[in-house]
This record gives C-alpha cells, sequence and structure tokens, in this order.
C-alpha cells in the first residue's frame, strides 16, 4: 500500500510506501527537488566569486535574484529575470573535476531549450575583473544597457 504524500519543494503529489516515511525519508517527488530545497533552506553563504559578482551587477544597476531555483533543473547563481540570463559563476577546482564539465553543458542544453541564456565565467576570470564579465553580457544583451 502507497501512501500519497505532497512534495515539500514543488507541491507536486506522488505515491510512496510507509517505510520509506518511517524513515524520515519521502519529503520530495525526486531527488531534484531534494536537492533543490537543501540549497534554498541552506544557510550557504556565497563564495568570493559570487561576492565579486554580485557587487558588480549591483554597481551596473542590474535587476538579478541570487541561488535562484530554475525550470526544475537546479540552483543559478544569479538570474536576470527581465531577460531570462543566466550567470554562473565556475571555481577551478570544482568545475574542472572529471565529469564536471558534461554536467555542466547538459544542463546549460536543458537551460537553453527553456528559453534561458547562460554564461558562465571561471573563477580565475571573475576574479582578474568581474567588470569584465558583466561587460561580455551587457554587450551581447543590448536590451540589458540601463538608459
Amino acid at each position: 500500500m502507497k501512501l500519497e504524500r505532497i512534495c515539500q519543494h514543488c507541491g507536486k503529489k506522488f505515491f510512496i510506501i510507509p517505510s520509506i516515511i518511517k524513515k524520515g525519508e519521502g519529503k520530495f517527488c525526486c531527488r531534484s527537488c531534494g536537492a533543490i530545497y537543501g540549497v534554498l533552506h541552506s544557510k550557504k553563504k556565497n563564495t568570493l566569486i559570487e561576492r565579486l559578482m554580485e557587487a558588480e551587477l549591483k554597481r551596473r544597476c542590474l535587476k538579478f535574484i541570487s541561488q535562484f531555483p530554475v525550470g526544475g533543473i537546479g540552483i543559478a547563481d544569479f538570474f536576470l529575470p527581465d531577460s531570462k540570463i543566466i550567470i554562473e559563476c565556475d571555481g577551478d577546482y570544482w568545475h574542472k573535476r572529471l565529469g564536471r564539465e558534461d554536467k555542466d553543458t547538459n544542463r546549460d542544453f536543458q537551460l537553453n531549450f527553456k528559453g534561458y541564456k547562460t554564461y558562465r565565467f571561471w573563477e580565475s576570470e571573475i576574479k582578474e575583473s568581474a567588470k569584465r564579465c558583466v561587460s561580455k553580457v551587457l554587450r551581447e544583451n543590448p536590451i540589458l544597457q540601463v538608459g
């Protein structure tokens, strides 16, 4: 016998066996919802490169949302809602690990399919000049230019 539950992240109804609930699990309809919920409700502090990028976005008076869940696919470091642009700040260590590049490429493809444009900047690029990174986004998307 399966019990009906409602996902704590997306609100979708799903069915689960009672033994999983007894273990304290079964709060989410899928791993993705559990991961997104975990990120959104954690006390994570932004990394240095995210803080540098955030400061430059604010300096340019761009409207953005940080740590934004996008399209059921994952969490975007920065989301520019007026243009459906995502900016990712990729740490040199974590994002150069074996298999990570393929995951990032696949994620970008899924987001592109849903109408988002993703910009990825390496840690070294952001540390060298966050201004140059944001300038690239603005140059390729003139609609974001402020009056």
